[in-house]
């Protein structure tokens, strides 16, 4: 009777701790909190003229080809995102962009899913001296512990503004390489229609191992235990005292 106490008790206890473990790993790389209200950053770009392409083409049926780049939130945080950064800028025109669409995807297998968790769109932007854009949101994000993916979505035209992308990070590897998506193959088939690793476009091959520039802004707090979470915790306590007494009974 007691072994099978003992075992019942090991088995509630293994339940808790996965309860608790959020999809996607452990964070590799990044930088948390470095400034006030900064929540993740890797803004050190590696290029002087941005060259990865993030864009919607109003002048071509809104045909969007665009980068997405993975961060993963701590076990027991919530992250509140109010803004984004990233440093980039234009070529083959001089732009400006008329808005920017952020987008948040949940990751699958190392790649992000087909469509988003969140999406904003119409963002206003400034622009600063090194190429950065700072972009503030509509209305708070709020994402709990886990594996996510950004996309940063400059919106204009291609005749008459040129193209706009995201520089890439100086820096090791952090989680995944950067994905990218053309699904109108607007680049004539260099990109994959749907979601691929930027490590599998040949052009790029001496650069498997680079993200993209970007920085994550907001508050974060410590997430509570989950209802559920509760229930099992009673759970174990309760069948920690009930050892407890038959151990004390046996030896008295």
């Amino acid at each position: 009777m007691k072994k099978f106490t003992l075992i019942l008790l090991s088995v509630f206890m293994t339940t808790f701790l996965m309860a608790q473990t959020p999809e996607g790993g452990s964070v590799t790389a990044g930088n948390y909190g470095s400034q006030a209200g900064v929540l993740y950053a890797q803004m050190n770009p590696v290029d002087t003229i941005p060259v990865v392409a993030s864009q919607q083409f109003t002048d071509f049926s809104n045909s969007i080809a665009q980068t997405a780049d993975d961060f993963i939130i701590p076990i027991g945080k919530t992250w509140n995102v109010t803004s984004v950064a990233t440093i980039g800028g234009y070529w083959n025109g001089t732009g400006p962009a008329t808005s920017f669409t952020v987008q948040i995807f949940a990751d699958m297998s190392g790649l992000p899913a087909a469509t988003p968790m969140f999406e904003q769109t119409g963002l206003t932007f400034s622009e600063t001296s090194g190429g950065r854009f700072d972009i503030p949101l509509n209305s708070t994000i709020q994402l709990n512990a886990g594996h996510y993916w950004i996309s940063i979505v400059a919106v204009m035209p291609y005749n008459t503004n040129g193209q706009w992308g995201s520089a890439w990070n100086n820096a090791p590897q952090a989680n995944y390489v950067f994905a990218d998506r053309d699904p109108d193959q607007l680049f004539g088939g260099a990109w994959p229609a749907t979601w691929g690793q930027s490590s599998s476009y040949s052009a790029w091959a001496g650069r498997a191992n680079y993200d993209l520039c970007f920085e994550i802004t907001g508050d974060e707090s410590t997430a509570a235990v989950p209802v559920s979470n509760w229930a099992i915790l009673l759970g174990v306590l309760l069948i920690g005292t009930f050892v407890v007494i038959r151990y004390r009974r046996s030896i008295a």
